[in-house]
């Protein structure tokens, strides 16, 4: 690539190569997929799904349940009311007295009341070897993204990939990537500590949260593929995006907001499905059902996201060295012009 391009060139260049690439880096975004359902079961399995997806509080599901709950105390009510022949007599009334109060419906509860009690706190059981892991699957999937990113970078160069060798290169880079992400994390937590000291900064964090989350963007394209440090992939990630901030934000955001919707619409399938099949399909099944389908979802769509991520990086590395050159022609000419 040798000429800027807009946003529609950057996002239209990563259909491209994710075309070209999606043979290569299929693998291993399966391989992601794998050990990401590895450590959905392990975590599900720990009851940390009720903390995290309130699916028992599915609004659709309590009020199905309730319509069927009260659908079928009338229908019994009905029925034994039936059975009693029409009597004058004190038996036959004192009969029908005793059937028809037998049935009738039990306090009501709100929907609200029943989303309270249903989204009550589960105690995680998780212990020491489970955090363990999970830290170890967080590692192998941090791993295997590096290695995607690197093969679909060389890809978009047209060089000639096979897993053995990216996956040498990667080994040689992957606690310097570490140690950038763990450094770029503490100084975001460091300068997000002070801001809260400003109170009128308060409400302006999620704002600036996203603004420092896009500035460290591109760390790791800085350590894979230009042989920057630790510091010195901070800086240049800085560097890239500074002046083109709104560009990088909106490049990102059309295929995340397409994520978002696919990922929507999988939730609401859940909801749907839990609703209507209230009786023979727990809260639990849906939570797995859902996030399987999420998972498939992203196995598909993670290699376009790293494309989309590649190519804003070469666009924006394009960017800056042209800033630069015009930078030390106007250097050049201005002392020529001092002379």
């Amino acid at each position: 690539m040798t000429e800027i391009r807009n946003i529609g060139g950057v996002l239209s260049s990563s259909v491209r190569l994710y075309r070209k690439a999606f043979k290569k880096v299929f693998l291993l975004s399966l391989l992601l997929g794998i050990l990401a359902v590895i450590a959905f079961v392990l975590v599900s399995s720990k009851g940390l799904y009720n903390q995290y997806y309130r699916y028992n509080a599915n609004p659709l599901a309590l009020i199905m349940q309730r319509y069927h709950s009260l659908d079928a105390v009338k229908k019994q009510v009905n029925k034994n009311a039936s059975t009693v022949r029409p009597s004058k007599s004190a038996s036959s009334v004192k009969q029908a007295s005793q059937i028809v109060p037998a049935v009738q419906p039990s306090k009501k509860v709100s929907v609200k009341q029943q989303i309270v009690q249903k989204t009550s706190f589960v105690r995680p059981k998780i212990g020491l070897i489970s955090i363990l892991f999970l830290i170890v699957f967080y590692l192998l999937m941090f791993y295997v993204g590096l290695m995607m990113i690197k093969m679909e970078g060389e890809i978009s160069r047209g060089n000639e990939v096979n897993y053995k060798s990216v996956a040498s290169y990667v080994s040689l880079k992957y606690f310097v990537c570490l140690a950038a992400f763990l450094v770029s994390g503490i100084m975001l937590c460091v300068a997000f500590m002070s801001l809260l000291l400003t109170i009128f900064l308060i409400p302006l964090f999620p704002f600036l949260f996203l603004y420092c989350v896009i500035l460290f963007k591109f760390i790791v394209p800085g350590i894979m593929f230009d042989n920057k440090g630790v510091f010195s992939s901070i800086t240049y990630s800085v560097r890239l995006v500074w002046g083109n901030w709104w560009r990088t934000f909106i490049v990102f955001l059309v295929p995340g907001m397409l994520v978002f919707f696919i990922m929507s619409i999988v939730m609401l399938l859940g909801f749907i499905l839990q609703a209507v099949f209230q009786a023979g399909l727990s809260g639990y099944m849906t939570f797995v059902f859902t996030n399987i389908i999420m998972i498939i979802v992203m196995v598909l769509v993670l290699p376009w996201l790293v494309a989309v991520f590649l190519e804003q990086y070469q666009d924006l590395k394009l960017r800056y060295d042209r800033k630069q050159e015009l930078l030390l022609e106007k250097l050049s000419q201005w002392q020529k012009n001092k002379v």
